[in-house]
């Protein structure tokens, strides 16, 4: 054993407690905390890209007609819960105008309700009946409307009426729908009917309900090691322009002399000149075979791929971030970063077990004090990874993960 060197997790271990004061100290820390302050300090070192904690390596996988078929294919997942989407039903009324207040309508009366059916009579109602009233203690009627191209408008009335009980003021209080812009409404209940005109319609409106979502199969699962996803390589196909490959040698002087003339008349070609037609290349590269879009989640493992994979046969080549093993390379054990970050992290774990017994005093004339421990563990850590972006962590990237 090489407690200087470690080379596996109980040398480790034995590093972080001879580093605390071990076997001089007792170091209260029970043993599953030591595992997990040492995986928690592990995947700050890989998942914060420490330039020892990843590594760049390509991934590919050959598409065959099984997986070509299967990402197609839709999955159905039903929606048990409720949701918000959008019901369309054209000729839905927004607004009506007055058209003939009627007459007859009484004042001083209680609440009306809406007939389900479009020409019924307009029930009398003493009680459990819908009512919206503007202002409190005002009645507002609940009235159908009939006639126009529709069905289903339920209006609004309030209390003012004209000299001969005619309505002063109507809006909509349910819109349904086939109406048309000028249809022409009555409104019953009345000694003589009152008229509205439909100014506005409108074609969908918001409603809650259950509805199933179509999910498609597009992603592939990345092995569990694979921190993040940096580029999706273009497939090489035979023409180079259309593979992401522009072979400068046939393409360059035959598109330089046909864009400058006589470009190909010159006895050689300047760097200057060589590296703007490059240039212009790339950019009709970019234009007809653009970058992959993706998206990798890290927790889930899944890729998904925007667009198709490509015809049966060829492959797709990975460019990810990959966290190495331990129990595969030893000397991870080693990375000095590594063994002072975790060794804060057991000190801080230590102090947190030794504050229950702050302060008390054993024989011998020994205080105990959790709370000095784990404040110089806390900044101990505060400033490790302080520091770690500065001297230790790879430049972000914008794609990873």
């Amino acid at each position: 054993m090489t407690v200087s060197k470690p080379q596996n997790r109980e040398e480790f271990k034995q590093h972080i407690l001879t580093k605390l004061g071990a076997p001089v100290l007792q170091i209260n820390v029970a043993d599953e905390q030591l595992d997990i302050a040492i995986d928690d300090a592990f995947q700050f070192f890989n998942e914060r890209n420490h330039f020892n904690g990843v590594e760049r390596m390509y991934l590919t996988t050959q598409i065959d007609q099984t997986w070509a078929n299967h990402w197609k294919t839709y999955h159905v997942d039903f929606v048990d819960q409720p949701s918000e989407f959008t019901t369309v039903k054209p000729g839905m009324v927004k607004c009506v105008q007055l058209v003939e207040p009627g007459s007859g309508y009484p004042q001083n009366y209680e609440i009306y309700k809406a007939n389900t059916n479009v020409g019924d009579d307009v029930a009398l109602a003493d009680e459990n009946m819908d009512a919206m009233a503007a202002d409190p203690g005002e009645e507002v009627v609940v009235l159908e409307g009939s006639g126009g191209s529709g069905k289903g408008l339920t209006l609004k009335i309030g209390p003012g009426r004209t000299v001969a009980l005619g309505i002063l003021d109507v809006s909509v209080y349910e819109t349904g729908s086939g109406y048309k812009k000028g249809d022409l409404v009555t409104i019953s209940g009345g000694d003589n009917n009152a008229v509205i005109q439909i100014t506005e319609v409108a074609d969908e409106a918001p409603s809650w309900g259950t509805h199933p979502v179509r999910r498609q199969n597009n992603w592939i699962k990345l092995p569990d090691d694979v921190v993040g996803v940096t580029k999706i390589l273009k497939s090489t196909g035979t023409f180079g322009l259309g593979g992401g490959i522009i072979p400068p040698g046939s393409l360059y002087p035959v598109l330089l002399g046909g864009l400058t003339g006589d470009s190909c008349n010159q006895a050689g070609f300047g760097l200057i000149t060589y590296y703007a037609m490059m240039q212009y290349l790339a950019l009709i590269e970019f234009m007809f075979v653009p970058p992959r879009m993706y998206n990798f989640n890290q927790r889930t493992h899944r890729l998904f791929i925007d667009g198709d994979l490509g015809s049966v046969g060829t492959y797709i080549c990975m460019e990810v971030m990959v966290k190495p093993s331990p129990d595969v390379f030893p000397d991870l054990w080693n990375d000095m970063w590594l063994k002072q970050f975790a060794t804060a992290l057991v000190k801080a774990q230590w102090g947190r077990n030794l504050t229950k017994y702050n302060q008390v005093q054993l024989p011998g004339g020994i205080v105990i004090n959790g709370d000095r421990i784990l404040q110089d563990a806390q900044q101990e850590l505060e400033t490790i990874r302080t520091r770690f972006a500065l001297d230790w962590a790879d430049p972000p990237l914008d794609e990873v993960g």
